[in-house]
């Protein structure tokens, strides 16, 4: 049984008018594929009284790191000073914990179009629809999978939920899609004219490779992909000489290219430390060596806390732990509907579907089995990360031939996937006006930044990230949005930090009146000086130390 395939628009004249509504039809629904999460995203807020397009980084550490990092690349080119996550700082590169790839993606972005508190939520929309329309054009479905694409574009629980949030993991969710349609496209057309074949071989592991250093759990698309360059030599025994060197330049393309560029990623991303005593960072997360050399030992270590029952019950009571139990069915369901159906086709000879659901089936448990090991089960983490296999899947099964796609099982997928997202939506997104502030409140922000740029001195070729950061210290989660655009920033940390960085801005409203004149008097004894002041927070230079 081969897979859906565009048929060709030739022949008599009304042929030629079929195929021209055909062709309308097939444009029609690929705008709409594309627009969907925008159009449902719009609705939604606008029905709730906010305008999406005016959402701002809400979540401390990791959206406000994004946001003023995609703030320092649009100003820069390039981040300044350290961007540490809950605390840490980088011993080398300046791109934070995460490395370099996910701040240039958007970064970049930001470079060219600009930047300020609502551009991520244009450029989330942007890599929706791009990753939309290489799919289709990769996959190539019949009208009948269009139109499952679009009920399945409506109920993607990563769409809604981060298209407001200036996060990358829409870019994540895009690019694992993509990787989705390639797999498929190398499933569907195995045999290729040499030409493509080569682009197959060096072109699509440098892709891997990439994605791999944005994301660690796209990792698992290089399997699968080397599975389906090997998979003609399995099938046709006597070629097997001549195939097998698709598989093996794949795989000396893809393991060296890995090594190489996760070991770059590496090295211009922030390594965790260790929390001081006192501090408010209650955890220690591994070196980005550490994780480099993760043995399979380490990984068995991280599944000894593994436990069934905390993974249904691990969320909040109410409407959230409701919504675990949904997400927890729709996976665990699904990967057995996908497992059932690969033996059935197998059994029936059908090699092609097989290996489709196949495909289904590890994406979806790659993903499960790897937040487990990786991050054990913690509830939204898990949620949100795996819900990129469920992604995956729910687009790739939209693509079954009509014999196979049994309509009530799809329906009741997407019909699961719809209560995940537009549950999570209600109680998460929707849930506090602090994401729409009001547009005086706006323009408050955009003069103190003003402001602050007068005495926040950044100097783009400084060759100590110390003297472009700023230690807020006691500040509130605001302080995010009035700093200078380009500046590096450090949250949550204690005394032993301020020494270094040349900035540090101190809340004027927290526990009491003597422990906050004593952390002053701390800041002036070291050195630092006071440069502005508001009836928000104070802003001190350290005058005690040379930077350059």
């Amino acid at each position: 049984m081969k897979l859906s395939k565009i048929k060709p628009a030739g022949g008599t004249l009304p042929d030629r008018g079929r195929g021209a509504l055909s062709l309308t039809a097939r444009a029609a629904l690929t705008l709409l594929v594309m627009a969907l999460p925008a159009i449902i995203v719009c609705a939604l807020t606008y029905l709730a009284g906010f305008d999406p397009f005016r959402a701002v980084p809400l979540w401390l550490d990791d959206e406000t790191h994004w946001y003023l990092q995609y703030a320092a690349m649009s100003k820069y080119g390039h981040p300044l000073g350290y961007f540490g996550y809950a605390g840490t700082h980088a011993a080398v590169g300046t791109f934070s914990s995460w490395g370099m790839y996910p701040a240039t993606l958007t970064g970049t972005l930001a470079r060219v179009f600009g930047w300020n508190l609502h551009a991520f939520v244009v450029y989330n929309f942007v890599y929706l629809a791009l990753a939309a329309l290489i799919f289709i054009l990769l996959t190539k479905p019949s009208l009948r999978s269009m139109v499952m694409l679009a009920l399945s574009n409506c109920m993607m629980y990563m769409a809604f939920c981060y298209c407001i949030v200036a996060m990358n993991e829409i870019a994540r969710y895009s690019v694992a899609i993509v990787l989705a349609g390639v797999m498929y496209r190398l499933l569907a057309k195995p045999q290729v004219p040499r030409w493509r074949l080569v682009l197959r071989c060096t072109v699509v592991p440098l892709l891997l490779v990439w994605a791999t250093c944005f994301y660690l759990l796209l990792a698992l698309f290089i399997p699968v992909y080397i599975f389906l360059m090997l998979r003609e030599p399995v099938r046709r025994l006597p070629l097997a000489a001549g195939s097998l060197l698709r598989g093996a330049a794949a795989a000396v393309v893809t393991v060296p290219a890995v090594h190489f560029l996760r070991a770059l990623n590496a090295r211009t991303c922030a390594p965790y430390r260790p929390p001081v005593q006192g501090s408010a960072v209650s955890f220690a997360l591994p070196s980005a060596r550490a994780k480099l050399t993760m043995s399979a030992f380490d990984l068995l270590g991280n599944a000894k806390d593994l436990d069934p029952i905390t993974l249904l019950t691990n969320g909040e009571s109410g409407a959230e732990h409701a919504l675990m139990l949904w997400f927890c069915v729709l996976v665990f369901v699904s990967l057995g509907v996908f497992l059932w159906r690969t033996v059935r086709s197998y059994k029936r000879g059908d090699q092609t579907t097989a290996e489709l659901n196949l495909l289904c089936a590890f994406l979806l448990a790659g993903c499960v089995g790897g937040m487990i090991l990786e991050y054990n089960t913690t509830t939204w983490t898990f949620v949100r990360n795996c819900s990129t296999g469920v992604c995956c899947v729910m687009l790739l099964a939209a693509l079954a031939p009509k014999g196979e796609a049994h309509g009530w099982r799809t329906m009741a997928v997407i019909g699961l996937a719809g209560v995940v997202t537009f549950l999570n939506v209600f109680t998460t997104v929707f849930a506090t006006a602090a994401r729409f502030p009001a547009q005086s409140i706006e323009d408050s922000w955009e003069q103190t930044r003003q402001e602050l740029a007068d005495v926040i001195v950044l100097d783009e070729d400084a060759q100590d990230p110390w003297s472009n950061t700023v230690v807020l210290y006691h500040a509130d989660t605001s302080v995010y949005y009035m700093l200078p655009y380009g500046v590096g920033v450090n949250g949550y940390v204690k005394d032993a930090i301020n020494k270094n960085a040349r900035y540090v801005i101190l809340g004027q409203d927290y526990e009491d009146d003597a422990v906050r004149e004593a952390d002053a008097q701390t800041l002036l004894d070291g050195g630092h000086q006071v440069i502005y002041e508001n009836d928000q927070f104070t802003v001190y230079e350290n005058q005690a130390r040379t930077y350059g």
